[in-house]
């Protein structure tokens, strides 16, 4: 009888933290939607890096200085670093094309198509591990990517997303992690 008293026990505090668990995601949920975006009011299709911003006649703003990035009409930060939007990167025995940085809503993206210019074949995909550097050369953050499985000489594309902001590199390393 003991036994079948503290499962029920059990089974009633695991409910009521989840419960509590729920409430608290709710909470914070209902937080997150008072925050404004200070964009959203920016009209236009793309503003460059210094560009005034006329916000009510006669005020405007001048946004702080950000290399390497555009806004689109969402307000998304584009890459448009020379060194990193060129036709190929190529680390190791891997090429990047159609390389793709960007941020917005907290969250930076990095999309790239990836060839493998081996005889060797990756069932389980290639693990990368890709570093994002500022105009100095000093890393920004890193970041794990994998591939799909690839077949050697074969493609893929890497896709991988963080909430740290480093839409404005200059340029990126590449490793491969074994």
């Amino acid at each position: 009888m003991k036994k079948k008293n503290y499962s029920i026990l059990i089974a009633i505090a695991l409910i009521a933290l989840l419960v509590v668990a729920m409430i608290c995601m709710a909470v914070s949920k209902n937080n997150n939607d008072d925050v404004t975006n200070p964009n959203e009011n920016i009209s236009g299709d793309v503003i460059k890096s210094g560009e005034d911003v006329v916000e009510n006649p006669g005020t405007s703003v001048t946004p702080a200085v950000e290399l390497n990035v555009e806004r689109d009409s969402e307000g998304r930060k584009i890459n448009i670093s020379e060194k990193i939007n060129k036709e190929k990167m190529s680390f190791e025995h891997i090429d990047l094309t159609d390389i793709s940085i960007s941020y917005l809503n907290g969250e930076s993206t990095f999309l790239a198509n990836v060839k493998n210019n081996s005889d060797i074949d990756y069932p389980e995909g290639i693990y990368l591990l890709i570093r994002f550097l500022n105009d100095d050369g000093e890393v920004i953050f890193e970041l794990p990517g994998m591939t799909s499985s690839m077949k050697a000489n074969g493609e893929s594309n890497v896709r991988t997303k963080a909430t740290v902001d480093f839409s404005n590199a200059s340029t990126i390393e590449v490793d491969i992690l074994k």
